[in-house]
């Protein structure tokens, strides 16, 4: 029954510590910090490093990246454990607790990235570097600014964790928190403004290129269009004849890039001539001759496959 209270407690700081880390906070252009460490840290801190244990393991559950990756649980818990056995056991500050177990937790993975060479290929992962460490003293400063208030003394009995604190304690501490409290909002609205920018830059560099591809089309089809044109005003000229039209289409075939082959088709939709080769005799089924035959119009059908040889399917 004395152990009810404790594991009671600890469990609600591990549910609060998991509803804030779900939202995250977007600080240094981008870079997530989470925030509900700092309930653990005050489990542990309040109710025994076993506490911690249990409280840092339920609110790291959103950072795990998927359930083969439980060891970094582990060390969330080892961590909440350590930070309070050194508090309470040793009255180490509890910013230089968790900075020292984080620095000596992250050193061995920062030399084995660095000895095998990953170092200039993957920058990001000394960004997480340092956003753990300093993700680490922010929220070891925000622990510590719950365990002042009067409200979380009535949790415990145990009055060592609340030891007095010296004058020069006291700079210290109210130094960090005033320095790095500002920093950090301001990092916050300047993290939002640059995305906000950055999306706004991104929105009209995507209008741009897509104005530009859409006119780039364009110009494709009408260079296109005109060139079936000045073709189909050359061939009315002479007589339909395949001895007639063919060399005209191989000499069009060579000079014009992007086109796969010409052909051209009597009225009643029989081909007369066909550049590079004839792939059907007939062609009156097709939209491309029915459109133009009923509007007299240049006419753009829709992609379609073709047969590469007669009789084969279409491809």
């Amino acid at each position: 029954m004395a152990y009810r209270k404790p594991v009671v407690l600890s469990i609600g700081a591990g549910l609060t510590g998991l509803v804030i880390n779900l939202f995250p906070v977007p600080i240094f252009t981008s870079v997530l910090f989470y925030f509900g460490g700092a309930l653990y840290l005050c489990a542990g801190m309040l109710l025994g490093p076993a506490y911690g244990f249990l409280a840092a393991i339920i609110a790291n559950i959103p950072l795990l990246p998927d359930w083969r990756h439980l060891y970094s649980l582990l060390l969330f818990g080892i961590e909440a454990s350590v930070v309070a056995w050194a508090v309470r056991r040793h009255s180490v500050p509890v910013v230089a607790a968790d900075f020292v177990f984080r620095v000596c937790a992250l050193l061995p993975w920062s030399i084995t990235i660095y000895k095998l060479g990953l170092a200039p290929l993957h920058a990001e992962v000394w960004v997480s570097i340092v956003r753990l460490l300093l993700n680490g003293v922010i929220i070891a400063i925000i622990a510590e600014l719950l365990l002042s208030l009067r409200r979380i003394h009535s949790l415990t009995t145990d009055r060592a964790v609340f030891g007095s604190r010296k004058f020069q304690q006291y700079l210290v501490y109210n130094f960090m928190v005033v320095a790095v409290i500002p920093l950090l909002l301001l990092s916050v609205i300047h993290e939002r403004a640059y995305t906000q920018k950055n999306r706004t830059e991104s929105a009209s560099r995507l209008e741009e290129a897509a104005r530009a591809i859409g006119q780039n089309v364009d110009d494709y089809l009408v260079y296109h269009r005109r060139a079936v044109v000045t073709l189909s005003n050359r061939l009315s000229s002479i007589a339909l004849t395949e001895s007639n039209v063919l060399p005209i289409l191989k000499h069009e075939h060579a000079i014009y890039d992007g086109v796969n082959g010409f052909v051209v088709i009597g009225l009643t939709g029989q081909v007369i001539a066909w550049e590079p080769r004839v792939l059907q005799p007939n062609l009156r089924d097709r939209d491309y001759f029915q459109k133009v035959f009923a509007t007299h119009q240049t006419y753009i059908s829709t992609p379609r496959a073709v047969r590469i040889e007669p009789g084969s399917p279409p491809s």
